[in-house]
């Protein structure tokens, strides 16, 4: 009876545009999560810990592993983090090189990249402009990977690094076999100055063993509706 209902529930959803399933619902990372069995995830361009408090609000109890390489988006970061024994925070940047580099800092934090943001992106908000510049460390994955005790774990790959998500991609050249599933913002309208197209990047995952898990609804321009990124999701736990 359960069942009957359910579909019906369905098919009067999908007359008004909604599809209800049972959560996890196909294509979301929560769905990856599940389907891979992610005891670990590591946060990179972990910004304040959004996406750890996420994790927590989700009932995810495994290991988060947060990288912010900023001073002032690292010490809130940390702050957040504060307490649970099973979310730790590396004030690095992850990347193709081991060492330092410069970051700009935007006004809005969220937009700091190693990039320069593209005209397009800075007349739909101000806020993306740089007001400074930052020398951070860079670190490898594949470098780090033991020293963060990651073999064995079942690990996603959450990256969202400002249009540096395919150096993060490089730089774990030596482990990406390892990692059962990433979730990375992917561009459709170019925001940052050298930035892969999002087919680029979906023909790079594709390229590395993965299959398209989904794709989930980021940003849009306010001004004419305009999708400008989305979050594609992937996997290799088959």
């Amino acid at each position: 009876m359960a069942r009957k209902w359910i579909k019906i529930l369905q098919r009067m959803g999908r007359r008004r545009g909604v599809e209800i399933s049972k959560f996890p619902g196909f294509g979301t990372v929560a769905y990856a999560m599940k389907f891979c069995g992610v005891d670990t995830v590591l946060d990179v361009g972990a910004n304040v810990g959004q996406t750890g408090e996420t994790l927590r609000d989700m009932h995810f109890k495994g290991r988060i592993i947060s990288f912010e390489p900023l001073s002032d988006a690292f010490r809130i970061l940390s702050e957040r983090a504060k307490g649970d024994g099973n979310w730790s925070c590396h004030q690095w940047a992850l990347g193709a090189e081991e060492g330092e580099a410069e970051i700009g800092v935007a006004e809005h934090s969220e937009f700091s990249s190693f990039l320069k943001t593209t005209g397009f992106v800075e007349e739909m908000d101000a806020g993306s402009k740089r007001t400074r510049v930052e020398k951070v460390k860079v670190r490898r994955l594949d470098k780090v990977w033991g020293e963060l005790k990651l073999d064995g774990a079942k690990v996603l790959l959450k990256i969202d690094t400002q249009g540096f998500e395919k150096n993060v991609l490089e730089g774990a050249a030596g482990v990406l076999d390892k990692i059962a599933a990433v979730q990375m913002e992917m561009s459709v309208h170019p925001i940052y100055e050298g930035q892969p197209s999002y087919d680029a990047m979906v023909g790079y995952m594709k390229d590395h063993g993965y299959v398209v898990a989904g794709f989930m609804p980021g940003g849009n321009d306010p001004r004419t509706g305009e999708m400008v990124e989305f979050d594609g999701v992937f996997v290799r736990c088959r």
